[in-house]
Order: structure tokens, then sequence, then C-alpha cells
């Protein structure tokens, strides 16, 4: 008689626990970070007496969090491959959203080059001209600036990304001290009370140190070598050692693409430079090809009277005509431009590619770990009517015990 009492508070506790663990998670459904918790019960050995066998009640086992090691390792990589792109696509859209504006104003270079040899071409109708070769000497003057802008754009640029892989380099470090200091703290509380201790604090940990791990993995890839001791879990050594590795390399997310921008970046600046370069040679072979010096030096316009008259001959136009053939060459900007736009269209293709890569292992992860409301609410009415039935239970019982006592009395 006793035993069906103790078989009725056992079920009694067990589906109150079940109903907290249900509640918890519909509380939670929004909570970042938070894997739905399990809820475990099982029979207690069954005793036989007189012949008979009987049960002896239910005891619940450590509630546990719907986690799959190998899906979130999977999500990890996916999620800092997915930032890494993501960087590096945002810094080539920026560059060339910078560019795309220039060109619609009066300031940028291809304008400015247009301007010179129309310019030129005025010259070349009155070659001996001195208001129309100073108008050509400040033309190509402004696109001489406009040069120097560019490459100080870049350069600040590269500096700013610098400055931003650094910053990045801090947030690991911070996030990698607030890792250890979670993973310690589980460690020491597993040590103190062993890996099955049935603490709801430990789950919600878990979910913190697993939360970090994410944030970790969107700034580099983040790789941690779990203990053998245990079930996976962090321990302690006798000395009170942490036993586990970590560490974030810069292989991969947000940290990984910025070097990858800062990287582009110089290539772009040596490109341009390339490109104008040969850009200054070609006026200079033009202009010199009949005894002049050079029209631009170190960067800048001569300051010499300009002379497009060959052999002194006041109303020849050679040199001006000569220049002129240049016109048809790429600008020294359309290069850069194409190259940026290039760039960008093919990490724009790839951070789509890791998207959609990232978003499967997100749906996976979820499938597994999200709460779901329609399972909780299921859970709730099922644990419900076992709180009924061994409510009923020990009150039968009850009723049998005094109905027990007074006929004895």
């Amino acid at each position: 008689m006793l035993q069906g009492l103790y078989n009725g508070l056992s079920g009694l506790r067990t589906s109150q626990l079940a109903l907290d663990v249900a509640g918890a998670n519909i509380a939670n459904v929004n909570t970042k970070g938070y894997q739905k918790r399990i809820f475990y019960s099982e029979s207690n050995p069954s005793i036989v007496r007189h012949n008979n066998t009987l049960g002896t009640g239910v005891t619940d086992q450590p509630i546990k969090r719907a986690h799959n090691e190998m899906i979130f390792s999977n999500l990890k990589n996916s999620l800092s491959q997915l930032n890494s792109d993501s960087a590096y696509k945002n810094g080539l859209s920026t560059l060339n959203d910078q560019l795309t504006n220039s060109v619609n104003s009066k300031t940028d270079l291809n304008s400015l080059i247009s301007n010179m040899y129309s310019s030129l071409e005025k010259l070349s109708e009155q070659p001996i001209n001195k208001s129309l070769q100073i108008d050509f000497k400040d033309k190509l003057s402004s696109v001489l600036e406009r040069k120097n802008n560019l490459i100080n754009s870049l350069d600040s640029s590269i500096k700013e990304a610098d400055i931003k892989i650094n910053d990045t380099r801090d947030n690991i470090n911070k996030k990698l001290n607030e890792f250890d200091s979670i993973s310690q703290s589980i460690a020491e509380y597993e040590a103190a009370n062993g890996p099955k201790i049935k603490n709801r604090y430990l789950n919600e940990i878990r979910d913190k140190r697993d939360l970090v791990e994410q944030e970790l993995s969107e700034l580099g890839s983040f790789r941690v070598q779990k203990t053998t001791q245990g079930s996976g879990k962090y321990n302690v050594s006798d000395e009170g050692n942490k036993i586990y590795s970590r560490e974030v390399y810069e292989t991969s997310g947000q940290i990984n693409g910025l070097k990858e921008v800062k990287s582009e970046l110089i290539k772009l600046k040596k490109l341009f430079e390339n490109s104008f370069s040969s850009f200054e040679n070609d006026l200079n072979q033009k202009y010199t090809e009949f005894g002049n010096n050079n029209l631009i030096e170190n960067g800048r316009v001569t300051e010499e009277d300009l002379n497009f008259s060959k052999d002194l001959n006041l109303s020849d136009n050679t040199i001006s005509l000569n220049m002129l053939e240049l016109r048809e060459n790429p600008s020294p900007e359309e290069s850069l431009k194409a190259s940026i736009f290039s760039g960008f269209k093919q990490a724009d293709t790839q951070y789509m590619y890791s998207e959609s890569l990232f978003d499967s292992y997100q749906e996976n992860m979820d499938s597994v770990s999200k709460v779901n409301l329609d399972e909780e609410m299921v859970n709730i009415l099922k644990w419900q009517r076992a709180y009924e039935a061994n409510a009923a239970v020990i009150r039968t019982m009850d009723e049998i015990l005094k109905t027990t006592i007074n006929l004895k009395s």
C-alpha cells in the first residue's frame, strides 16, 4: 500500500519537473543562444513480493540540452566562411561605390583626361597660342592631381583596413578571455559535483559558452580541442589546470575578409600606379619625339614653356597631333574600375554560396536545438494529464489508507 503511495508521489514529482522544463522552453523561445531542454525519466527496477511484481516508481534523469556537436561544428565553420566573404564583399562594394560616384562627377579621372585631350585638340589648331598652352598645362595638372588623390584614397583605405584588422584582433582576445572564464566555471563545477550533476545552471552556462563560440567563429576560424576526459566536457586536473586548448586562426571569419580586402587594395594601388605610369610615359614619348624635354617629371608638369612646333615651324602641329593619337588608349581609372567591379562580382557570387550553405546548417541546427512551440504544447498537455493521474493515485491510496486505519480502530 505504501509502495503505491510512493509510486504516485514519484510520478507526481516527475510530471511536475517535466512541466517545468516545457514551460522553460516556451519562456525562452526567443532567447538568443538558448537550446531547448529535453526531459528524461526512467522506471525504477521492479521488486517481487509473494510472487507478485511491484513497480517502484520513476526517477528523472539529468535535464539535457538538445545539442549536436557535429552539426554545431559545421554551423561554426560555415559562419566563419560567411563572415569572411561578407567582409571582403563589403570592402570591395564600398570601393566600387566610391569610384562609381566619382564617375558621375566632373572631377573623375576619365573626365579630366577627356578635357585634357579637348584642350590639346584646340592647341593642334593653334600650336603657338600661349593661352591654349597654359590651358592644356592646367588640364594636365588636374589629371595629375586627380591621380594623386586616387592614390591617397587607396592609401587611406589600406590604413582603414589595418585599423579594422587590429580592432578585430582586440575583439577576438576579449572573446577568448570570456570563453576561458565560462569554460573554467563549467570545469570547476563539474570537477566539484560530477559531470552528471542535475543543475540547470550548467545548461545555461553551456548555452553562453556555445554563443561565445559562435561569436568567435564570426571573427575568425575558431578551434577548440575538448578534453578526452568525461564525455567531451571541460574538466580540470587535480592541480586545477584547464584541460582544453583553443585558438583562433586568421584563415577565415571577418578578420580573413578584412585581410583579403587590404591585400586587394595594395594590388589595386600597384595596378593603378603602373597603368598611370604607362600613361605618363606615352605622353612623354610623344612629346619628346621631336627634341623636347619630358612633359611630365616626378609627377608634375614641366615648368618649361611648352613647345608643340616641330623644328620651330610656328605653324606646324605635328607634336600635338602625335600626342592626340593616345586619345583612344584606355584611361588608367578604367582598368582600376574594371578590376574592382570584376572582383566585387566574384565576391558577391561567393557570398551568396556561403550564405546558402550557412542557411542550410542553421536549419539543421534549428531542427535539433530550437524550441518548437507546437511540440512543447503537446508536452504540457501530456504531462499535465500524467500529473492529474498521479494525483488521483495519491488521493485513492490516501483514502484506502484512511479506510484501513478506521477498520482497525
